[in-house]
């Protein structure tokens, strides 16, 4: 299930905000409720409530599907508290590429960030919202944000505390020690056995070569096999920190077979040089998430390192 609102009204549910309910699956056929707080600096009037149920798969917005259903409401947006008091904004955190901190009534903020030890601030100013998307940030580098509140231009705080943070790639894993776990991973040169029962493992000081327009077989050995075991496989080709981009999902295997395996062709349009590759494998029961980011309940992640070469 998934549920989106238009708060900015431009007729698009891809703004940060507008992402009001996506888990990564659920499993019950029983009613559940949706809680949200619309988010203060929005305009009233009324806009777009959108709920999408897919089943097999996590919905998005928009797009087609095979089984499912998609519905669409109206909501009146009311008038916000009125700002009192241009306080300091408190309670600033960051996960990539969103900057969040806590509401000051009826504010709006100012934003500005730079790289660590850098003189010159970045500026995002008459953010209507507790939070904002922080473009361009390069992968590895430390950044320096700070945010200040407005009632008016006339009455504005001082700029908050500083908030250090580092763009790395996102935390994955899985919560249960017991099960199916990965016993071995081969891929071109990479022929990696564990035995661990942590969700995660960090193999990325195993690497392997793979050059643009060539395939290679990927195997994986499942420990404590289950029929129903999924595998899925990213690499990060553009190398910019995540695996959300168009063609970084390499694989999905769902057969009932043990090792579970395919093919891998790297894409002309890869960057050359080192970069991430993520596997999940899942138990699709209790926590079901097919993302490469955060936990499942049964399963366990590694990621390994892969050097791509020109052709």
């Amino acid at each position: 299930y998934g549920v989106w609102i238009d708060y900015n009204y431009d007729g698009d549910f891809n703004d940060p905000e507008e992402e009001v309910f996506l888990p990564p699956g659920i499993t019950s056929s029983t009613t559940f409720n949706v809680n949200f707080t619309v988010p203060y600096g929005v305009q009233p009037g009324p806009t777009r409530l959108r709920i999408v149920a897919r089943q097999g798969n996590i919905p998005s917005s928009c797009g087609l599907y095979s089984g499912g259903e998609t519905e669409d409401y109206t909501v009146i947006l009311g008038e916000g508290p009125e700002c009192v008091a241009a306080t300091i904004p408190t309670g600033l955190s960051f996960e990539a590429p969103l900057l969040s901190w806590d509401v000051v009534p009826g504010a709006t903020y100012d934003v500005r960030y730079k790289e660590s030890g850098a003189t010159t601030w970045i500026e995002i100013n008459d953010i209507p919202y507790n939070y904002v998307n922080l473009p361009n940030l390069i992968f590895d580098q430390t950044y320096e944000a700070q945010v200040r509140s407005k009632c008016s231009e006339q009455q504005t705080s001082e700029y908050s505390t500083s908030l250090f943070f580092t763009i790395g790639y996102c935390d994955a894993g899985a919560t249960s020690t017991g099960f199916e776990k990965i016993g071995n991973i081969t891929f071109n040169t990479i022929d990696n056995t564990s035995t661990s029962t942590d969700g995660y493992e960090d193999f990325t000081n195993i690497s392997t070569d793979v050059t643009i327009d060539q395939s290679y077989d990927f195997s994986a050995l499942i420990s404590n096999f289950d029929s129903a075991d999924e595998l899925i496989v990213w690499i990060d080709y553009n190398q910019n920190g995540d695996f959300t981009d168009t063609g970084e999902q390499v694989l999905f295997l769902t057969d009932n077979v043990n090792p579970m395996v395919g093919n891998i062709t790297i894409p002309t349009s890869a960057l050359t040089g080192s970069t991430r590759m993520r596997i999940r494998l899942l138990f699709p029961a209790s926590t079901i998430n097919r993302t490469p980011c955060g936990d499942s309940t049964y399963g366990q992640v590694e990621d390994y390192t892969v050097n791509i070469i020109p052709n």
